[in-house]
């Protein structure tokens, strides 16, 4: 609605929460801080020693609005309307060959060690026999030969849920793209795909 300055009033409203905006024809110019935006996720608890204030999701990490204390998320995570019993903080959950549900706090509850705890030893290098073991390599988490001052096999460990076995006797996950073999080189039908061979 217009007021008789040649202003204007705009109310929204959705569920409880209502915004109201007046604007005048007198102007005058401010700056003034903006705060950061991002999806809610919930609030810090009061006691937590390092993030306080309401939680957002923003830009590939959760961050506490008041302390400015932010949690990069993993690739793919989703952050959950559930708190970790430890520390309060959201839970996030990530497939990484099964579905893992872990703190948004890495220092709190690590998705590598869960990883790590679950998938290490469990599969077998194609090359040599060795167990595969849970690593991570510049900032990826592989699944490494355990011989590996002889042989230099690893995978890197996808987002998804393994399925089955390929027919190479690597797991075969299901992946946002659809199956994916453990080894990116073979095809779920258990055919080792070329690779291309720079001289």
């Amino acid at each position: 609605m217009t007021d008789d300055d040649g202003g204007f009033v705009v109310t929204a409203r959705t569920g409880e929460r209502r915004l109201h905006v007046e604007a005048h024809t007198v102007a005058d110019r401010a700056i003034l801080p903006v705060a950061d935006t991002g999806v809610p996720v919930g609030t810090a608890p009061p006691d937590h020693p390092e993030a306080s204030g309401p939680l957002i999701r923003a830009d590939g990490a959760v961050r506490a609005l008041d302390s400015g204390t932010h949690y990069l998320l993993v690739a793919g995570a989703t952050v959950l309307d559930r708190a970790c019993d430890d520390c309060r903080l959201p839970l996030t959950r990530a497939e990484r060959g099964t579905v893992f549900d872990v703190c948004v706090d890495r220092s709190c509850e690590s998705l590598d060690d869960a990883v790590r705890e679950r998938f290490d030893r469990v599969w077998t290098c194609p090359d040599c026999g060795a167990d595969l073991r849970v690593i991570r390599r510049h900032r990826r988490l592989l699944a490494g030969c355990d011989d590996c001052l002889e042989c230099e096999t690893a995978f890197s460990i996808p987002a998804g849920t393994v399925v089955e076995n390929c027919a190479c006797g690597l797991p075969l996950f299901e992946t946002p793209t659809g199956e994916r073999c453990l080894d990116g080189r073979v095809r779920p039908a258990g055919e080792r795909s070329e690779r291309a061979v720079t001289p």
